[in-house]
């Protein structure tokens, strides 16, 4: 960095700086996942999930408990995966499954805006109530452009769009104006 010092017409001092900077491209810096096979969720974990040849150790009972899928896999004795350590999945890739048990585990939404899409139809699919509602609560609060909440909305069943609040005051002013409509109803009935 080199740096000029001059004086203006005043007097005042003025500095001038030239930067060079020398940039290169970092291939998959943003994908760290792609560095591990094996990943470990907290708790204590006894089986195995691998996907595209890496491994996530998870907690049965935990798994099983959220997400219904699981819950047949694993306590269903007419399931193949009932009784082994590793299952192979093959239906997703190990980075969303990594996004889907970190909203499961952590209660956090931890990636970028366009996963929504590829972690909600997992909990869809699966049957997962938990990751559903985290999501539809970070769809809902995103300020996000390019989240097509809509299209969401109607694939997914949630609910963005936030119910009309009301107050307790405008509560009572709307049973007062139903009770006073009500009565004038009977009015009109008995003066028939």
């Amino acid at each position: 960095m080199d740096q000029l010092k001059t004086k203006d017409e005043n007097g005042n001092s003025e500095y001038s700086f030239q930067i060079t900077l020398d940039i290169r491209q970092v291939a998959k810096w943003r994908e760290e996942e792609e560095y591990h096979t094996e990943v470990e969720m907290p708790g204590p974990n006894d089986v195995f999930l691998k996907l595209e040849g890496k491994r996530i150790a998870v907690n049965r009972r935990f798994l099983a408990h959220h997400v219904k899928f699981f819950s047949g896999m694993f306590f269903n004795e007419n399931f193949k995966e009932y009784s082994k350590e590793e299952i192979e999945i093959n239906t997703v890739s190990f980075k969303e499954m990594n996004l889907f048990l970190d909203v499961l585990y952590h209660g956090t939404k931890l990636f970028d805006v366009s996963e929504y899409y590829h972690v909600l139809r997992m909990a869809d699919e699966w049957i997962c109530e938990k990751v559903i509602g985290i999501l539809e609560k970070a769809v809902r609060n995103t300020v996000c452009q390019c989240v097509n909440k809509k299209k969401l909305e109607k694939k997914f069943g949630l609910k963005i769009h936030p119910q009309p609040t009301t107050n307790p005051e405008s509560l009572k002013r709307e049973a007062i104006n139903q009770s006073d409509f009500q009565s004038e109803i009977k009015k009109q009935r008995v003066e028939k």
